[in-house]
């Protein structure tokens, strides 16, 4: 029996930390994403963002008053409002804080800023340019609470039925988003090739990380991001180099974003990564191939 290898944790103060001990091959990437897991709902609303939803609905049965307009598009945007809050707070995602502020408004204008958004709260920035959620159609909902609070409008019957639709489409987002994440491994053609030579007779990167991994855990109903990477040494030793990423940080919403990526859209993946390379001062960056199970 082999004796177990000793690992040695490296904690580092920064990602860039650990992609410098992984010394990547930048003109040679390989991206691995593997979706495996439910995403880790540590906290859930009060009052659920369905129960709102069918409140929305219920109340558009049988004749369609003004008071049944009201009270729809206030649950409407309740279903919504928890929602956000639900997924933020199980991220530990912060929009008030100043650092995160900054953080999102970055990330905004990278990726998604555009006169249509501009006017948008901070949460549903994140979400445009983290989730890639489909915001437009969730603040037109938000503009409909908006004009019958403040303008003391009674909301037009379509305008109604849109949002809800909106709301309900936005659920069925998030909850398809959520239903399978996984973790992230940048590795190159060395490392690569080195793996596949230990496991011939499969056609994707084994579960154990190759290259820079970024991952999570959940510690005390909190999520804990990292990167790191995983070097043997010899047939005895392995180190281990490990970055903990702080709520607030902008490479932790582009890895999220990375996460999160639409499967049909691969281009905004490679644009994401190469982005994430530029931001440690890395440039040359070509991605030969995206592996995804």
């Amino acid at each position: 029996m082999k004796p177990n290898k000793l690992i040695t944790i490296i904690d580092v103060e920064s990602a860039g930390k650990v992609f410098e001990a992984a010394n990547l091959k930048l003109d040679q990437i390989f991206i691995h994403l593997e979706k495996f897991e439910q995403f880790p709902y540590t906290y859930k609303s009060p009052t659920s963002p369905l129960k709102y939803l069918k409140f929305a609905k219920k109340e558009l049965h049988g004749e369609i008053t003004e008071v049944a307009l009201i009270n729809a598009i206030n649950h409407t945007n309740k279903s919504i409002d928890s929602l956000i809050n639900e997924f933020l707070k199980c991220l530990s995602i912060d929009t008030t804080d100043k650092k995160t502020i900054k953080s999102v408004d970055t990330l905004f204008k990278k990726y998604t800023s555009s006169d249509y958004h501009n006017d948008m709260p901070l949460n549903l920035k994140l979400l445009a340019s983290m989730l890639h959620a489909p915001t437009l159609l969730v603040d037109s909902a938000r503009k409909v609470r908006h004009r019958t609070e403040h303008e003391y409008t009674i909301p037009a019957v379509i305008d109604v039925l849109t949002a809800v639709e909106a709301a309900q489409f936005f659920y069925l987002f998030v909850e398809s988003k959520t239903s399978s994440v996984g973790q992230v491994d940048i590795t190159d053609i060395k490392l690569y090739n080195q793996m596949r030579r230990r496991t011939p007779s499969r056609g994707y990167l084994p579960p154990q990380s190759t290259g820079v991994f970024f991952g999570w855990e959940i510690l005390e109903d909190l999520p804990i991001f990292y990167l790191k990477f995983r070097k043997e040494i010899d047939e005895n030793n392995i180190k281990l180099v490990n970055y903990e990423f702080k709520y607030d940080e902008l490479l932790l919403f582009m890895f999220l974003r990375v996460v999160f990526f639409d499967h049909f859209d691969e281009e905004t993946l490679k644009v994401t990564v190469t982005d994430i390379f530029a931001e440690l001062g890395m440039s040359g960056v070509h991605i030969k191939e995206i592996i995804n199970n």
